[in-house]
């Protein structure tokens, strides 16, 4: 619905008679009006009232009111004036525009309430033709990468708000030594390959038709390594221990861009982190020290220099070692009669359970054996003919590794009965002879009395001779302060 403003205005005055002209004056404008409430009142000021296709104007609608204050305003914008409107409704009552062509524009302000109700004004504002500097965009690609890489450097997103991009020219300063490695011209997109390795700061000039220019900068790094190069290896054997040659293998290494491609190889172990010299020779071998995760590096280069590095982590396990092959003997001595004791079970292995140990026997040393490996720890032998006899143990792990172990027997031509004593506070073993009605052990006791013992009994070794050994009472049996014939409860 159409509205008119009026407004009452005098215009003459007689002596006589007071004359007024009522002039009414229409002010067309697009309102609304609902339950006897007027629309709110749209006004707005531009700052600065004229000004360049450079300048960016602000529009301020704070003038805007309401008929009956207290409601919330709302403000919507077109720039041309052309019906279409640029800026969606907002709360906001300042906004900046820049006109980017000159001429006569008609920005229009729609002030609306919350109840519907709105007003529209349009205020004309010329701007003149303003001239500003390219707004130069550089991309480099890549950014980083190696020195026989062809880098391009583009600048075809530069904009300008008065030229066009073929109207703008372009230089370029690629090692960012301050000298300018490309004079103006018109190709916005360049190609170069750096001579050198390093870091360059780049540098890209714009200049439009008026002569005003803007910069960009850019950088590049430029390096030997070439990310198409693919290091790779592989070790045999492929889980081994301290004791184990390894042989590392890089054939496997190859070149995307290249199949052909020829390299020189460098490795390093932990933990010295020591760089072989290059070599063409793919293969390296290498003994690890310690049980433990150890890095190796593999760095390899192509005939131009160009390199690329692969680290890979190996586990190096513990080394088995052979078993320590050790036995009882019963008693050293005896006779035809006697029933020699022998028990392999103080054999024993750092890797393997001591059930898993496999022994055998060679009770004359003759290098025959007379039994074969078996699980069996403990066994009796009978000699037919009194003499000296080496008795051999042999031993083996379950990975089929081996030890061996002997002592001596000496076998009379005697017929007594003999037996075995087995003292089970140290685990040792004496042999025993029957003569007459008695029995006597055929060896002296070698127990040493520990911390449990209530007696206060000290064992000494005899010495024959100096230096005197401990080791001496395995030959002769201990020496005692003291003994009370309460202690045989010890023995079975």
């Amino acid at each position: 619905m159409q509205e008119a403003r009026t407004s009452i205005i005098p215009y003459s005055i007689d002596l006589k008679k007071t004359v007024y002209i009522i002039i009414l004056l229409v002010a067309t404008c697009s309102c609304n009006k609902k339950d006897g409430n007027l629309e709110p009142i749209a006004n707005f000021t531009i700052s600065p009232e004229v000004g360049l296709t450079t300048t960016t104007f602000e529009f301020n609608s704070d003038l805007s009111s309401l008929v009956i204050p207290g409601k919330q305003l709302y403000y919507q914008w077109d720039w041309e004036g052309d019906g279409l409107w640029d800026v969606e409704v907002s709360k906001l009552n300042q906004v900046t525009h820049r006109y980017l062509a000159p001429g006569t524009y008609y920005p229009k302000l729609k002030t609306m309430a919350a109840d519907g109700l709105w007003d529209t004004l349009s205020i004309p504002i010329v701007v003149e033709q303003g001239y500003s500097a390219p707004r130069p965009i550089l991309r480099i690609t890549p950014t980083s990468g190696h020195k026989y890489l062809t880098y391009v450097f583009d600048a075809s997103l530069t904009k300008d708000d008065e030229d066009s991009l073929e109207q703008l020219q372009f230089r370029w300063d690629f090692n960012g030594d301050g000298t300018w490695d490309i004079p103006y011209e018109q190709n916005p997109i360049r190609n170069h390959v750096f001579l050198d390795t390093g870091y360059f700061p780049s540098k890209l000039q714009v200049m439009d038709p008026s002569g005003r220019s803007a910069i960009a900068e850019g950088a590049v790094t430029v390096t030997f390594h070439n990310p198409r190069i693919m290091p790779d290896f592989i070790w045999h054997p492929e889980y081994g221990t301290t004791a184990d040659v390894f042989l590392f293998d890089a054939t496997v290494t190859k070149d995307l861009d290249d199949p052909e491609a020829e390299f020189w190889y460098s490795w390093a172990f932990e933990p010295d982190n020591e760089w072989t010299a290059y070599s063409p020779e793919p293969f390296i071998e290498w003994q690890f020290e310690r049980e433990t995760n150890y890095q190796v590096y593999l760095r390899v280069k192509d005939r131009q220099g160009l390199t690329n590095q692969k680290t890979k982590e190996i586990t190096i396990y513990h080394e088995n070692l052979p078993p320590k092959a050790n036995f009882i003997l019963g008693s050293a001595r005896g006779n035809t009669s006697t029933q020699f004791y022998f028990d392999a079970w103080p054999t024993s292995d750092l890797e393997s359970r001591p059930t898993s140990l496999e022994i055998r026997w060679d009770f004359d040393g003759d290098g025959n054996w007379e039994t074969g490996f078996g699980h069996e720890k403990r066994l009796y032998y009978s000699y037919s003919k009194p003499g000296r006899y080496k008795v051999m143990l042999e031993a083996r792990d379950p990975q089929g590794l081996v030890d061996s172990t002997a002592q001596y027997v000496y076998v009379s031509n005697g017929s007594n009965e003999t037996g075995l004593i087995f003292d089970h506070r140290d685990g040792q073993v004496y042999g025993t002879v029957k003569i007459g009605a008695q029995w006597w052990m055929s060896e002296n006791l070698n127990f040493k009395p520990g911390d449990w013992h209530k007696d206060e009994v000290q064992r000494w070794c005899y010495c024959p001779r100096n230096p005197c050994l401990v080791s001496q009472c395995l030959v002769y049996g201990g020496l005692y302060s003291a003994w009370h014939a309460n202690r045989r409860e010890f023995f079975t």
